[in-house]
């Protein structure tokens, strides 16, 4: 899968599988492209899936000039918090998990620059989460 983040995004994405009015499957070569609107929400039809961190590509686009800039994705939940940012293309992602709404599976996660967010706090991503639901997969 490739994700495109428009530049500089920071804060959640949620990917809501199988929408009736959800976006249509895009592939590019052998990808799946997600295109995460500024919103962070994107709705898909394209039914859930298993994720495999090996295989995906995330990268920041630029609408204007729809020039796009690869990112390295730090993973904390698998490596803790040792590692620390260095380069501006670098981000954290965390709180990668599967939540339901309406009975549908959907992919959670944040993706940040700053070490001491408050999304590093796995107890406030779920409260933040549960607080947030309607305002979260409103259709406005």
């Amino acid at each position: 899968m490739k994700f495109l983040f428009p530049e500089n995004y920071e804060g959640i994405v949620i990917i809501a599988w199988d929408e009736e009015n959800g976006a249509e499957k895009v592939m590019e070569d052998d990808y799946e492209v997600y295109t995460i609107p500024k919103s962070g929400i994107l709705k898909t039809k394209v039914p859930s899936r298993s994720l495999d961190p090996m295989d995906e590509k995330f990268y920041s686009y630029n609408d204007k000039t729809k020039r796009r800039t690869e990112l390295e994705v730090i993973y904390l939940s698998s490596i803790g918090d040792t590692v620390r940012i260095t380069k501006k293309n670098q981000y954290y992602q965390v709180g990668l998990m599967s939540s339901g709404h309406n009975q549908k599976g959907n992919l959670i996660f944040f993706l940040t620059r700053d070490i001491k967010s408050k999304f590093m706090d796995r107890a406030y991503r779920e409260k933040y989460i549960a607080e947030h639901e309607e305002e979260l997969y409103s259709t406005k």
